[in-house]
């Protein structure tokens, strides 16, 4: 008898883009970042906020409350991050590696809170976020449906301090939107976040009815050696 075996890539690629199925599962809360690679299967894309230069050890308070693909600023960009995402709070600030002991580039925001919306409706992320070195807070997230308003879950009381910690989220249905609430005067502290990136225009359909034709021939195949 054959045996079928889907590409670790193939398959999740085909539950993203034919999601229908999974709709009536319970999303819930990643344990760490080897789970939600897992789930991804090879399809996440990780934003790790290098995309604005500056030197190392030091900070930029560029005081714009919005960030995405198209931002251009102080003369940098566009694509400071990929698109399909998009950074809302008060005063944006980049973080070098070396400030405050981060260990890479990272972003947040002068006001305690960051909201972050997926242009297309996500069907899991994870991000690691801290706090800066000597200073130690709290986080609320809350987690929205993709019509960035019904709220499908907030968690409180979610410890910061530095190194970063892990929150991973998943939801079969979809996630649109995602607010990061901390407890001092700024946002909390991501240095990248991983999530399913927006398909190139046109192609969304293209890549489902492709997966779809593969696994009816992986099927017909079975049949026949049966």
């Amino acid at each position: 008898m054959a045996v079928i075996r889907l590409d670790k890539f193939v398959l999740p690629m085909l539950l993203i883009c034919l999601a229908g199925p999974l709709r009536g599962q319970t999303g819930g809360l990643l344990a760490d970042r080897p789970t939600l690679n897992a789930l991804l299967g090879g399809s996440g894309f990780t934003e790790t906020f290098g995309g604005y230069f500056l030197a190392p050890g030091t900070a930029l308070n560029t005081g714009a409350s919005s960030l995405d693909s198209t931002s251009i600023i102080n003369s940098q960009g566009p694509n400071l991050v990929s698109p399909g995402l998009t950074f809302t709070g008060t005063s944006l600030q980049f973080d070098a590696a070396g400030w405050y002991n981060a260990v890479s580039s990272e972003l947040l925001f002068n006001g305690n809170t960051m909201n972050i919306t997926f242009a297309s409706p996500t069907i899991a992320f994870g991000l690691d976020v801290r706090d800066f070195a000597g200073y130690s807070s709290t986080m609320t997230v809350t987690i929205y449906a993709p019509n960035d308003t019904t709220v499908l879950n907030t968690y409180s009381g979610i410890s910061l301090s530095n190194p970063a910690v892990f929150f991973g989220y998943q939801d079969p249905g979809g996630i649109g939107m995602v607010t990061l609430s901390g407890s001092g005067s700024w946002s909390p502290i991501i240095t990248n976040l991983t999530f399913v990136p927006i398909p190139e225009p046109g192609t969304d359909g293209l890549m489902a009815g492709g997966l779809a034709i593969m696994l009816a021939v992986a099927m017909r195949r079975r049949k026949s050696a049966d």
